[in-house]
């Protein structure tokens, strides 16, 4: 698939569905940027049992620096941590957690993230991955860039 792909400018992304270790060490058996890693803000920071790795700054560094160069793609979400909801599905196999929240919302350290981001000199794009029937999503996004703009989320020491 890689090799299909690299003629038409297509990057192959692995989205992560927790800490971002084990698939860097994959990536590494082909040539970034061609395969990278997508990092799912929603997936990671719910990562064991409902806790939010991304709301305390040093998890938040640790976990972003296993990406070890390898990030090429963002999916930003927040996801609250220590409240579970109902499953979506009896059969869905991924814990009962409020995640994909817009963020803002939830209980991440944007400013570590972006703090991070910015060390790691990220050069890819990023997409809000959202799942919302609030008729309000669109204006708590631009709102949450605006303030992240306007260095309101929380300073990084």
């Amino acid at each position: 698939m890689v090799e299909l792909a690299r003629p038409h400018g297509i990057r192959i992304s692995i989205e992560t569905g927790g800490n971002m270790h084990h698939l860097s060490g994959f990536v590494d058996w082909f040539d970034f940027p061609g395969v990278g890693i997508t990092c799912d803000t929603g997936h990671t920071g719910n990562y064991y049992a409902g806790l939010n790795l991304l709301q305390d700054e040093h998890n938040v560094h640790r976990v972003m620096r296993t990406a070890a160069g390898k990030l090429n793609h963002l999916h930003l979400s927040d996801c609250t941590s220590g409240e579970l909801l109902p499953r979506s599905h009896p059969t869905r196999s991924l814990p009962p957690t409020r995640h994909h929240q817009s963020p803002g919302r939830g209980s991440h350290n944007w400013a570590a993230i972006f703090h991070e981001l910015k060390q790691m000199d990220y050069p890819g794009c990023f997409m809000f991955e959202v799942l919302s029937t609030d008729a309000e999503r669109k204006e708590r996004l631009s709102a949450f860039v605006e303030r992240l703009v306007a260095a309101q989320l929380g300073t990084v020491d």
